[in-house]
């Protein structure tokens, strides 16, 4: 960042609201077909990832996050490799088969030092959606579906960005995102 620092910000906020029941990540991102564009000729969905995506998760995160690049190695040691990830909390959202959006959140399985389960803690570890496919229900469709897993796991306050260990972002960061 050129020597400068911005302060980022760790922000939680409270899940209160109520999700009813979530059906299924395709039928819950079903509403979203024809939201994800104008032009209905082509196929959008939201989906959970799978590592068929992860070439383009990292392209899709360096097209997005200029300030936080990252490669595949990180990617893979910083989150498929935790202990504690689980693919039904990330979701990719899709354009003809192509990234356009993606979420990542946790919520721990495995105790961490002295901090435990954090039984009532989640995280949204990132979320981008690409600049063009922006201001168009993308990222709160992810986030809303994201945000009723967490709840279904017991989640009660959501921390962006500042997951420990594995971190990507110390904060959210308001000066470049």
């Amino acid at each position: 960042d050129g020597g400068q620092h911005h302060q980022r910000h760790e922000y939680l906020y409270a899940v209160g609201y109520h999700c009813g029941d979530l059906p299924d990540v395709d039928v819950a991102a079903a509403a979203l077909n024809g939201k994800l564009r104008a032009d209905k000729q082509h196929e959008q969905h939201i989906e959970v990832y799978t590592q068929k995506y992860e070439k383009q998760v990292v392209e899709c995160w360096n097209r997005n996050c200029d300030f936080d690049p990252i490669d595949i190695r990180r990617f893979r040691t910083q989150a498929l490799f935790d202990d504690n990830f689980d693919p039904d909390l990330c979701l990719v959202a899709l354009e003809d088969g192509e990234v356009h959006g993606f979420i990542m959140s946790t919520k721990r399985k495995f105790p961490y030092l002295e901090r435990g389960l954090e039984p009532e803690r989640g995280w949204i570890n990132v979320m981008f959606v690409d600049r063009e496919y922006r201001r168009q229900g993308i990222g709160q469709k992810m986030l809303d579906i994201i945000e009723c897993k967490l709840k279904d796991l017991g989640v009660k306050n959501i921390t962006l960005g500042a997951y420990s260990p594995n971190y990507f972002f110390w904060g959210v960061d308001p000066v470049n995102y």
